[in-house]
């Protein structure tokens, strides 16, 4: 047997190896699971020079609220990868936040997302951050944030 034979041999029976993978969720070339172990890194990136505010909380502000939130987007995201690995896609998120820094309404302007459920999870989360009370009860704030939901294996 020939070195080009071994080779090809050991190439074959990695193949098939790799293939069969998926009693566990593991990754399979057959029907693109993700394997558990496999490290994907959840990536969402804030557009902050695109965002528009209306009211009297700053932009500044509203990003360092994204900021010290957005992990459990990212936490959202991930889950959903391991059932949809295509998922990915911009989307515009409005908050509309109530003078007391409670968010009133979270919904989605526009969505490249077709996971359902990625979508509840990210609002149901947004819904939870509390942002600085305003001058004045009456007092609204409207935030569109733009994000891009990617991957990188």
């Amino acid at each position: 047997m020939t070195i080009k034979s071994i080779l090809f041999v050991c190439v074959l029976i990695i193949l098939s190896f790799l293939q069969n993978i998926n009693a566990d969720n593991h990754l399979s070339l057959n029907n693109s699971k993700i394997d558990n172990n496999l490290k994907v890194r959840a990536r969402i990136i804030h557009f902050t020079k695109k965002m528009s505010v209306t009211g009297l909380l700053s932009k500044k502000i509203l990003t360092q609220i994204y900021d010290e939130n957005s992990f459990q987007l990212e936490k959202c995201y991930k889950n959903e990868l391991y059932n949809s690995p295509d998922t990915k896609g911009i989307v515009r998120i409005r908050v509309v936040i109530k003078g007391d820094g409670n968010p009133l309404k979270v919904m989605f302007i526009s969505s490249e997302l077709k996971n359902e459920t990625l979508k509840k999870c990210v609002i149901e989360n947004i819904k939870k951050w509390h942002f600085p009370s305003s001058e004045g009860s009456r007092a609204f704030t409207v935030v569109d944030y733009i994000l891009h939901f990617s991957f990188v294996h």
